[in-house]
């Protein structure tokens, strides 16, 4: 199953990455070498089955406004979005009440998953969502 996976990152702007298949980079003495940064890309076999797509929402410290961010997300999606989904809340450290808030969505909305990060950082959070997701893509 082929899938794509979309980041809404804090403000909300949406961040599109389309899933591929990765060559590995090449090393020497076991360091990535610096010329060849850019991970070359070939396109994923086709499929007849719809993709699947992974929305990964990182918060940080974001409870007030969570969970009418992700019922409004999660909405959208059940009565609009045209292919199979799931969002993934990703909180990383948050301090407050943010990962109490995840939780509950977690335990009462179908298609959420939950990740808790004891470090900081967005790029951490999409990283390890997309790393841990058993959808089957790569990026």
């Amino acid at each position: 199953m082929e899938a794509a996976r979309l980041a809404w990152p804090r403000g909300l702007r949406r961040h599109c990455i389309e899933s591929a298949a990765v060559k590995p980079l090449p090393t020497m003495n076991g360091r990535l070498m610096q010329t060849e940064a850019v991970a070359r890309r070939e396109p994923a076999p086709a499929s007849n089955a719809p993709p699947t797509v992974e929305i990964a929402v990182p918060v940080y410290d974001e409870a007030p406004g969570l969970e009418i961010a992700v019922r409004r997300l999660h909405s959208y999606l059940s009565e609009r979005f045209p292919f199979s989904w799931r969002i993934v809340i990703v909180d990383n450290a948050s301090t407050g009440d943010t990962l109490g808030v995840a939780r509950r969505l977690a335990a009462e909305l179908n298609g959420l998953r939950l990740l808790h990060l004891d470090r900081k950082g967005r790029g951490l959070a999409l990283r390890t969502a997309w790393i841990t997701s058993d959808l089957g893509g790569s990026v």
